[in-house]
């Protein structure tokens, strides 16, 4: 299966089952009181919103092209997630720390229902089975390189900011389910209130790092710099170029790259052969390289001596 493919199933799947998570966490909230597991439901919902909108940026055939945006519109739906991810999760964050400083000062206690338990249980099988659904598709695109090589260095921002958001939902719900067991077991009303701090403290990380991959989405950087090597040894290896005057990337979205080259032709090419050449050599790269939706081919002129 491509690669691409792979992203968009994993990331739709996780989106969905995030949702019906959130559902499932916000009926527990009717019939038990938690402050944190009520701030965790408020960063899953904060979570589901910003998947839920970065499905509607994901592969160049869902972005809307224009003559004013050539490029489509994936940097404005990147820009409402962005919002809906990092900046409502930071303010959810805080929110949740001044909650708990709360909680600490006004604890309360609450009896917990024993079906409580099978609700808990349920959310952190669906949660741990997101986190394998996501790691087991960066497995297969990581290749050599290690697990975390891959979450600092990928551009597939979509893929690493989901598993860096699942892994704080994760710890969250983790914190929510000790702080409610060890409240209801030794009957220390301040664990709701620490546990809810904990939350705060632990979203707000979550909200910094997301904050730090989602900005090559907005800004746009270079293809990894792996591929531009490549490419510019294909062009080296061409016999009818003798130079390679610039190459340069850029990253679209997570699965297209705008690629624009400047080169040399040998000089006794006249006009119509270099044209030939030029839309061969764009299709070997198109072939080699998917992901390279748009190319920009500029001839070099040769310089006249005296």
């Amino acid at each position: 299966m491509d690669s691409s493919l792979q992203v968009k199933k994993c990331l739709l799947r996780t989106c969905i089952l995030n949702f019906f998570l959130a559902l499932l966490k916000t009926v527990s909230l009717f019939f038990f009181w938690s402050s944190a597991m009520f701030h965790d439901v408020i960063h899953t919902w904060i979570i589901t919103i910003g998947q839920t909108t970065l499905q509607l940026g994901i592969g160049p055939g869902r972005v809307p092209r224009s003559r004013e945006n050539p490029f489509g519109f994936s940097g404005k739906l990147y820009f409402i997630s962005y919002i809906a991810t990092v900046i409502m999760l930071s303010a959810g964050s805080l929110y949740a720390l001044l909650d708990g400083i709360a909680s600490l000062t006004q604890p309360v206690n609450h009896p917990l229902p024993n079906w409580m338990v099978l609700l808990v249980f349920l959310s952190v099988v669906i949660t741990v089975f997101i986190l394998f659904t996501i790691y087991r598709v960066i497995t297969r695109l990581r290749g050599a390189i290690s697990f975390f090589s891959f979450i600092r260095k990928s551009k597939r921002v979509d893929l690493v900011t989901a598993m860096i958001q699942e892994s704080a939902l994760f710890c969250s719900l983790l914190v929510s389910v000790f702080s409610l067991f060890f409240k209801y077991f030794s009957n220390w009303a301040l664990a709701d209130g620490i546990g809810t701090i904990a939350i705060g403290l632990i979203m707000l990380v979550g909200s910094f790092i997301t904050g730090i991959k989602m900005q090559d989405l907005l800004i746009g950087e270079s293809a990894e710099l792996s591929l531009n090597k490549q490419i510019f040894r294909l062009l080296v290896a061409e016999e009818w170029i003798s130079e390679v005057v610039s190459l340069q990337t850029m990253q679209l979205d997570n699965f297209s790259i705008l690629l624009a080259v400047k080169a040399q032709f040998k000089e006794h090419l006249n006009s119509t052969e270099i044209n030939t050449l030029t839309n061969g050599i764009e299709q070997d790269i198109r072939k080699a390289y998917p992901e390279i939706k748009r190319i920009f081919f500029e001839t070099a002129q040769h310089q006249v001596r005296l």
